[in-house]
């Protein structure tokens, strides 16, 4: 018995159902993985990224210890001591702005460092740089304290309004508990120095 047009047809309709569902499976899989490996894709990216972040953090660390090693030192490899210079060139340009700033803001800023420091201070707290203060002043304002016979801590907490912080070794002036260095003599102020 033949076919008839109809049956042909249902045939045809089921053969290309399967095809396209067959199709279509596959097409699902292959976007499943293609998008399974963008995502692992951007998971390495990410981690290549990271180190790459820290590999160029140690060259500029590495860098700044090179420089701070060959400062103000001839330097035999002529495209390092060009850099060398680029960056001495930099530095100076940020003291300027840094002065810059100071005349507009009538804040005094480190020149080194760039942080403010108090106008009373005669070395920067945070990196020991010595201010433009005249030292003299210091030592004819310590000379009166002691003609009064004012302790140096006693004056130090009046000058400075410390309330909580540390002592200075060398010279036993109070210092905030924040300061890296004190602002009277530049000493480097450590872990051990006494806590007020």
């Amino acid at each position: 018995m033949d076919k008839t047009f109809f049956e042909k047809l249902g045939e045809k309709s089921k053969e290309v159902a399967k095809k396209t569902a067959s199709t279509i499976s596959a097409t699902s899989k292959d976007v499943a993985q293609k998008t399974k490996d963008a995502t692992e894709i951007s998971m390495i990216n990410m981690k290549i990224s990271k180190e790459r972040d820290i590999a160029n953090r140690r060259y500029q660390k590495m860098g700044e210890a090179f420089y701070r090693e060959h400062i103000g030192k001839e330097i035999e490899d002529e495209e390092m001591e060009w850099f060398c210079g680029k960056i001495k060139e930099n530095l100076d340009i940020i003291k300027e702005h840094n002065r810059q700033i100071q005349v507009i803001r009538g804040v005094p800023i480190c020149f080194v460092c760039g942080k403010e420091i108090s106008d009373k201070a005669f070395f920067c707290v945070s990196c020991g740089y010595r201010t433009e203060r005249d030292i003299a002043e210091r030592d004819k304002e310590q000379e009166e304290r002691d003609k009064t016979g004012e302790d140096k801590r006693t004056s130090a907490y009046r000058d400075a309004e410390v309330i909580e912080g540390k002592i200075c070794s060398q010279c036993e002036r109070p210092c905030k508990y924040e300061d890296l260095f004190c602002s009277n003599c530049g000493n480097a102020l450590k872990e051990r120095d006494d806590y007020l």
